[in-house]
């Protein structure tokens, strides 16, 4: 990077910490392109005190020990998103390319995206909150991809989002189209993620955001969630699962190990840190569901005229070849 470069950035940097988005603007759109997208050097970026913890960020992204400032690059539209302001990240949106991550030359695997630097932040003023949020907004709207899973790292939007317990940018990612089924590196989704951070880091968000996700109907039968959940142990969110998710009936699906629900129950195949008496509340709640359908099953399979029965089995999600096989059994 050129010095005429830098002091052109420098420039802009320094209007967009003044908080005057009209003259950012103004000034951005006689900036070449090319300057845009130039990443800046870290130890250039440390001359700005308000923008020296986004440099201390990307340094440490590695979990090891920090990368040395002159390798650090940082794209200049992320230094401007981390100051908050959405007018200004708009501005100059269109012509950079809001997938360009920060990295530290020299190492690879290591990648630190937009909106990984704002999810870090955790600021505790409302206001400053809301900001940020709409500043991720934008960078989506500019075509940042939340289901990137090329990166050995943060997989995924949510998923960093699960790990900073972020849950307004969690929320905003699923509403935004973020696929909570989307499977990382090592072949797990958003929830057998943040199911086994919980465990390992005891995460206290972690319920609200599963819970949001029940309620709102992000969490898919194709995920096998429930079964992740049993084996986890928390009886309120499988609760909402067995009741939202499938209708108060357990799946007989089988998840990577070839287990079912109730071979999970039976077998008390749970993880290690669950009470026992969590586990019998789990046994009661599955067993109960499972003995409800078969009753609701035999009902009409043996009580309802044919045409009515399989109307009304099609709508319970109950299958013919399940209905036909309880009325058989229970004739002889």
């Amino acid at each position: 990077m050129t010095p005429v470069v830098w002091d052109t950035q420098r420039d802009l940097l320094e209007i967009a910490l003044t908080g005057d988005a009209t003259k950012f603007a103004k000034t951005a759109a006689h900036v070449p392109k090319f300057v845009l997208n130039t990443p800046i050097r870290g130890s250039e970026l440390m001359k700005l005190n308000q923008l020296k913890p986004l440099v201390d960020e990307t340094r440490t992204m590695s979990g090891g020990a920090p990368c040395p400032l002159a390798s650090i690059r940082i794209p200049l539209l992320m230094a401007v998103a981390w100051t908050g302001h959405a007018k200004m990240v708009s501005a100059i949106a269109d012509r950079v390319d809001v997938n360009r991550d920060a990295y530290c030359k020299g190492k690879r695997g290591i990648y630190f995206t937009m909106i990984d630097a704002l999810i870090m932040m955790k600021p505790r003023r409302a206001t400053r909150r809301a900001s940020l949020l709409a500043c991720m907004v934008v960078l989506i709207k500019h075509g940042f991809r939340l289901n990137r899973t090329d990166r050995p790292k943060n997989a995924s939007a949510l998923e960093a989002a699960v790990l900073t317990e972020n849950v307004d940018a969690f929320k905003l990612f699923l509403r935004h189209g973020a696929d909570p089924a989307t499977r990382d590196t090592n072949g797990e989704n958003i929830v057998d993620m943040a199911l086994n951070e919980a465990h390992e880091r005891g995460l206290s968000k972690l319920g609200t955001m599963l819970a949001w996700m029940i309620e709102n109907g992000y969490i898919k039968k194709r995920m096998h969630a429930l079964h992740r959940l049993v084996r986890f142990g928390d009886v309120s969110l499988i609760r909402r699962v067995i009741s939202r998710v499938y209708d108060g009936e357990i799946p007989t699906t089988r998840d990577a190990s070839g287990m079912r629900i109730l071979d999970i129950v039976q077998r008390d195949a749970f993880d290690d840190h669950v009470p026992k008496s969590a586990r019998k509340r789990i046994f009661d709640i599955t067993t109960r569901s499972a003995r409800n359908a078969a009753k609701i099953s035999m009902f009409l399979a043996t009580n309802l005229p044919e045409e009515l029965r399989q109307n009304v089995l099609h709508k319970a999600g109950l299958s013919r070849y399940r209905a036909t096989n309880r009325r058989r059994n229970h004739r002889t």
